[in-house]
């Protein structure tokens, strides 16, 4: 009976922490460093010559002083989460250890795809043009994952550097994070007022209680 007693208890345990509400545990702020060639080719978008994937090439390796964000977040379950706001204005939230992507436009949900599949091809992962998680195409590696800083670095192929990160206690729900997410669409993107930096200070103040200073502060000062 002790032994009947004690798996019922398991039992009970492995339930409550199945149901148990998933909330944030930790979160962090990576900044990707943007090339004059990834820059040129946000310019010219898919429709591009040969000379220009040429020249966008050789321009690879000269920095452009300019860096995409992205926000890195644990959850008391363990699981990792990325979320980013890109180019054309569409917020995701990436499940690393699922492998799915859940976007936002114009304030709706859209439908839920497979990280690697989002786009249909159509767009390029990191920098700002698509999931910054499905550069990584080993989706059992990428699941594997479960520190933070190893999961940044291998989105953006050691690239990411740490500009900011939090512990949090009862940080908000996953559900939470979503909503923000399609509340912040609505937005669309715009350099000076709705890019990719602005939704990480919106994301951090939201978790954290207070706004987050921008990489490229100073850089967007110079438009103003």
């Amino acid at each position: 009976m002790r032994f009947l007693d004690s798996l019922r208890a398991m039992a009970a345990f492995d339930l409550v922490l199945v149901f148990w509400p998933e909330h944030a545990s930790q979160i962090s702020v990576w900044v990707e460093p943007i090339s004059v060639g990834d820059a040129a080719r946000l310019v010219m978008g898919k429709a591009t010559t040969g000379d220009d994937a040429a020249l966008a090439g050789a321009l690879d390796h000269i920095p452009s002083g300019v860096d995409h964000v992205f926000v890195l977040w644990k959850t008391n379950k363990g699981h990792l989460f990325v979320s980013e706001r890109l180019h054309d204005g569409r917020v995701l939230v990436e499940d690393l250890q699922r492998g799915t992507v859940l976007p936002f436009a114009h304030g709706k949900q859209l439908p839920m795809e497979d990280l690697h599949r989002f786009g249909a091809g159509t767009a390029e992962p990191g920098h700002g043009t698509g999931p910054s998680a499905a550069s990584v195409s080993n989706t059992e590696e990428l699941a594997a994952i479960k520190v933070p800083s190893v999961a940044a670095k291998a989105i953006s192929g050691g690239k990411a550097e740490l500009f900011s990160e939090h512990a949090l206690k009862d940080g908000p729900s996953v559900a939470s994070f979503q909503e923000l997410a399609r509340a912040k669409s609505m937005a669309g993107y715009d350099l000076m007022q709705a890019n990719c930096q602005h939704y990480a200070q919106d994301f951090w103040k939201f978790a954290v209680g207070h706004r987050l200073g921008m990489p490229n502060q100073e850089f967007l000062n110079l438009f103003k």
